[in-house]
């Protein structure tokens, strides 16, 4: 398993290095403006432009969405499409367990906002419905983390990965923007979902011995 484990991460260390520095300065940024003013900065950002695309940048990383990539991947790849569905499933799992755990207890912005600072007015986008429970972590991202960092072993061009990164982050960044999910949410949520999908796709190299570095 940790011969498998260091082809996954050799195959996929441009994903994960850039994804750890997206991690590492999002969370020093975070430690030292805190969660309710990082949220505030970021709803900010936005024009109408951006609340145009964001509900279809968000949706990507829809569990439907995901789950249709996965059937279009089976027909290139069927193990590989079965062991990239397990890493996005378990990872989901993993995220409706944590959530199960602090049920209510931990509010969407829009529901922290109204009932911890009233005064303050998050921009909304129109048409977007908004949740108010179970705001850690976010499904959205760590879905479309866990299926973009398996889609980044299949190709063989850094621009690939780089751009498969840029989605996945873009997902995240939308979470935020629609005030779905605070920025520690979103963080949390990548890294359950690359962490899942390192773990099933080295357990896919051992089915398959000739997966390669790409």
């Amino acid at each position: 398993m940790r011969n498998a484990l260091a082809t996954v991460f050799n195959s996929g260390r441009l994903f994960i290095v850039l994804q750890l520095v997206l991690v590492a300065a999002s969370a020093l940024w975070l430690a030292n403006v805190g969660r309710i003013s990082a949220h505030t900065q970021i709803n900010s950002w936005n024009s109408s432009v951006l609340d145009s695309l964001m509900p279809y940048v968000t949706d990507i990383g829809d569990g439907i969405t995901i789950t249709i990539a996965c059937l279009l991947l089976f027909v290139r790849n069927r193990r590989y499409a079965v062991f990239t569905g397990l890493g996005c499933a378990v990872s989901g799992g993993i995220v409706q367990l944590l959530k199960l755990v602090e049920h209510d207890g931990y509010y969407r912005p829009v529901a922290y906002f109204q009932y911890h600072a009233p005064d303050v007015q998050l921009h909304l986008v129109q048409g977007i419905e908004q949740h108010y429970n179970n705001s850690f972590p976010s499904g959205h991202t760590t879905a479309i983390f866990a299926f973009c960092f398996a889609c980044a072993l299949l190709v063989r061009k850094w621009y690939y990965q780089i751009g498969l990164l840029l989605l996945a982050a873009l997902v995240g960044y939308s979470r935020m923007y629609l005030s779905q999910h605070f920025l520690v949410d979103v963080i949390i949520g990548s890294l359950i979902g690359t962490c899942s999908s390192v773990f099933f796709m080295a357990l896919y190299k051992k089915k398959d011995p000739a997966f390669t570095a790409s």
